[in-house]
């Protein structure tokens, strides 16, 4: 390692045709490539609402420079739940209710257990 010169290498690795790059720590590759940017045909900025602007990749399959997926705002919690729920089969009737609690009531075994520990807490025991 270190006994050529990285200039000499990148040269002739470029001159092969070899697929290379140099390391760089993630802080690098976000803060410096050109790769990892708008500049970039793959990642766009996007505006999170709640969040703020973050960088985020789109497909990396393009045709004649433009993304086959736009990247964009991840949906608000629960925003997609009634078009999930239809495409599982479920009716808008059933969609729209409340779902149904069940309450099971105490049995005497249990009655009798929650009664005694009422009571040692009484004791102080």
């Amino acid at each position: 390692m270190g006994a050529r010169p990285l200039a000499e290498v990148a040269a002739a690795f470029d001159a092969l045709g070899v697929c290379w790059g140099r390391y760089q720590s993630f802080l690098e590759l976000v803060a410096a490539d050109p790769r990892c940017s708008t500049e970039s045909e793959l990642y766009r900025s996007v505006e999170q609402p709640g969040i703020g602007t973050y960088l985020s990749p789109g497909s990396p399959v393009a045709f004649d420079g433009m993304l086959s997926v736009e990247p964009a705002p991840a949906p608000a919690l629960g925003a997609d739940t009634e078009a999930v729920l239809a495409e599982l089969g479920l009716t808008p009737a059933e969609i729209g209710r409340p779902p149904r609690i069940r309450c099971r009531r105490p049995t005497d075994a249990r009655r009798r257990l929650g009664q005694a520990q009422r009571m040692r807490r009484l004791d102080g025991t």
